[in-house]
């Protein structure tokens, strides 16, 4: 089997019907879930996604390297051929050489930039607070070439450009949130250049990509991404960054080593915390017992969570007390109801202010500022504030909207990891431990297993332990 990659797919040439079924079988994935979708109750779906296309005899391109590792595991003939044209860029070393010398990457820092120039595909497993921009800024400044950066968010978008523009000293491009200005180095929401792809300007900006970098990519629409992404032909750089790679457990998590590549590099948590460059959390999770509820799960969530008094007591018991949640400090919310109905209850006992996804810029900007500069105690967000935003001042957080992401989770306790001067060393994140319902309490134990996985100190409280917990000095 002869297997001849470019920048975007793997094609596969001279295959055996034996080495077809293999490679279909091994790139044939079943979703978690599916078998609960109503496709798969209908009879129209089998519960699994074919990778491999034998129509045209194609794979994504960054499956290749797991390809080609099995195939020899399985003993299947496997000749693959690199048809990608020359690196963009110049000499990979010269840039190499180039990143050695930037004085505000720190050494863990380098060794993932480094190891980024040197591979040219993959993704970078880092945790939130660790710098990620910084990284693909330094890579997008040393290697020469027109440089894609794709983000989720508005916000992200300009603080990734701000902060390429204060390192480098080069502008930075935009594309998204109203602006429209691509330089060499380009910074876009993947949402703007998706719902444009007609639009000749997008087609010329993903035709003239030459390296393309997916920041948090764990969270980035699987679809959106992939139609994006594999419309940048002629880039041979293709780099992903994530604090949570492969948290998903999908067919989402192939797709993305398809587009990028396999996972390069590894920065945990931990040895950062150590070495005192990311605050330490403390993750309690409150006790909740719940009364019988019946009914479908929305139905569940709005009765135990959206609308249950006990438990948003609870949240507001801990959110309050300045000994228990230190200020700044933030309350996630899920449903606008219930973050609505949090916010004027708060609000009766502390500073708050509201953030949500209908939220402007300008009005995302002051809610930070606002809480940087002491006017506000406690931001009441949705997850628009979830991940990759800086407000490394806040010290504590309530997760007041259950879940049973792993990727959430995890995003949540990164917003107060960030080290600032004059801030505790050790952090606290509050959830509500819910039991009494299957799905709640599921949902629940995938949260703490989240946090155990990282390594974090995580304990199963009672209420009434609250009263013992002292205040961080």
């Amino acid at each position: 089997m002869r297997v001849v990659a470019d920048n975007t797919w793997a094609r596969v040439e001279g295959a055996t019907p034996a080495e077809l079924d293999w490679l279909d079988g091994y790139l044939t994935v079943e979703p978690p879930g599916a078998e609960y979708s109503e496709a798969y109750e209908a009879g129209v779906w089998d519960g699994t996604v074919h990778l491999f296309s034998r129509k045209q005899s194609r794979f994504l391109a960054g499956l290749s390297r797991m390809v080609a590792g099995r195939a020899r595991e399985a003993g299947v003939a496997f000749d693959f051929v690199d048809s990608r044209p020359s690196v963009p860029g110049g000499d990979r070393n010269a840039a190499a050489a180039r990143a050695a010398v930037f004085v505000w990457l720190r050494d863990y820092q380098h060794a993932a930039v480094q190891e980024a120039i040197r591979r040219g595909r993959g993704i970078l497993s880092m945790p939130t607070g660790s710098g990620k921009t910084q990284c693909f800024s330094a890579i997008g400044s040393a290697v020469r070439c027109r440089w894609l950066v794709l983000v989720d968010t508005k916000d992200l978008m300009h603080q990734a450009a701000e902060r390429y523009y204060h390192l480098t000293g080069e502008a930075a491009g935009l594309a998204g949130d109203g602006e429209w200005s691509p330089r060499r180095y380009t910074v876009a929401t993947l949402q703007t250049l998706h719902k444009n792809m007609g639009d000749p300007r997008v087609a010329r900006l993903l035709e003239e990509t030459e390296g393309v970098i997916g920041d948090e990519v764990q969270v980035l629409s699987a679809d959106e991404f992939s139609k994006v992404a594999m419309a940048c032909t002629n880039a041979w750089w293709r780099l992903g960054f994530s604090a949570t790679p492969f948290e998903r457990s999908d067919e989402a998590d192939y797709r993305a080593i398809g587009i990028l590549g396999p996972l390069i590099h590894d920065v945990p948590p931990r040895p950062l915390i150590e070495a005192g460059w990311l605050c330490e959390p403390e993750v309690f999770c409150v006790r909740h017992r719940h009364e019988k509820m019946t009914g479908s799960f929305p139905v569940v969530y709005e009765a135990g969570v959206t609308l249950n008094e006990a438990r948003n007591a609870l949240v507001r018991q801990v959110a309050v007390d300045r000994e228990l949640a230190s200020r700044p400090a933030m309350v996630f919310f899920s449903k606008l109801a219930h973050g609505r109905a949090l916010d004027r209850d708060l609000s009766k006992y502390v500073r708050t202010v509201f953030v949500e996804g209908a939220s402007s810029t300008r009005a995302r900007d002051g809610a930070r500022h606002q809480l940087r500069i002491g006017l506000r105690d406690v931001l009441v967000t949705s997850k628009v504030f979830n991940k990759g935003i800086d407000i490394p001042e806040v010290e504590s957080a309530v997760n007041a909207a259950a879940g049973a992401s792993r990727i959430d989770a995890l995003q949540k306790v990164g917003r107060i990891m960030r080290v600032c001067e004059g801030k505790p060393r050790t952090v606290r994140f509050f959830d509500v431990y819910d039991q009494g319902n299957r799905w709640l309490e599921a949902h629940a134990r995938a949260r703490v297993e989240a946090w155990r996985s990282r390594d974090y100190r995580v304990r199963i409280i009672e209420p009434t332990d609250l009263a013992t917990i002292g205040k961080i000095t």
